[in-house]
């Protein structure tokens, strides 16, 4: 069985990004701005390969600790390989999920908040354009990072681990559930207070696909459809509109 123990890799990368970000950066003279110049990228592709960065790290601990304790990927669901009705799933999940944002963007507006923190120094690098996707290297940088890269570690993280871990914790499935949600969702603090009340919901179809299945494949894909949808389908579409 996983151990509880290992709980903290929940919120390793949150704590090593908002340090990065905030406290390394600025002590070393860099910062996102400087370091999507040199890649020639957007400052969004700088934060989000921080993510990656500080992820990759968390499951390399995550494996070690597993061959450490003898355990099977299959312990975290590796496991299983994706059928059709995963598929079908997935897609459906993909499409609840998406269903769910006007909603609490509506909620957000009733209630005077935002989807994102409106402080300008903690959004200066989400843009409020698709100028992150405008050429053709930023498109398939963008893909690769939050369609392929982080669905996968992340998966692995907050779905293979931790509500694997909840799952053995504790009776049923509503407190494990709710607890993983949470922490996927506070793990997501940096963006605003609409946007986790987006994860907490959205994360509730995502643990059901995976008590469902016991694999992490179909949560995968649906992953990576909902990030394609929404920092890259959706972005695209608005900037053709506003040309048309």
């Amino acid at each position: 069985m996983l151990s509880l123990e290992w709980l903290p890799l929940a919120c390793f990368r949150t704590v090593m990004l908002a340090l990065t970000i905030y406290v390394l950066f600025p002590r070393s003279s860099l910062s996102l701005s400087n370091i999507s110049s040199k890649l020639g990228l957007s400052e969004l592709h700088a934060y989000y390969l921080v993510i990656t960065f500080w992820e990759i790290v968390a499951v390399v601990i995550l494996l070690y600790l597993l061959r450490l304790n003898a355990l099977p990927l299959s312990a975290i669901g590796l496991q299983g390989g994706l059928t059709m009705e995963g598929v079908i799933y997935a897609v459906l999940g993909t499409v609840a999920s998406g269903l769910l944002y006007p909603a609490i963007e509506y909620l957000m507006k009733v209630l005077g908040w935002g989807m994102f923190w409106r402080r300008p120094e903690d959004r200066d690098w989400f843009p409020s354009t698709s100028e992150y996707i405008t050429t053709k290297r930023g498109l398939i940088s963008m893909f690769l990072i939050v369609v392929i890269t982080i669905p996968v570690l992340e998966e692995i993280i907050y779905r293979g681990y931790v509500l694997t871990v909840l799952l053995q914790s504790f009776k049923g499935i509503l407190i494990p559930f709710v607890l993983s949600s949470l922490i996927f969702a506070s793990i997501h603090c940096l963006a605003g207070p609409g946007f986790m009340l987006l994860i907490f919901l959205g994360t509730f179809i995502s643990s059901f696909v995976f008590w469902k299945f016991g694999n992490l494949y179909p949560c995968i894909l649906m992953h990576a459809l909902n990030t394609l949808i929404g920092e890259i389908i959706i972005p695209l579409y608005d900037k053709k509109g506003k040309r048309g």
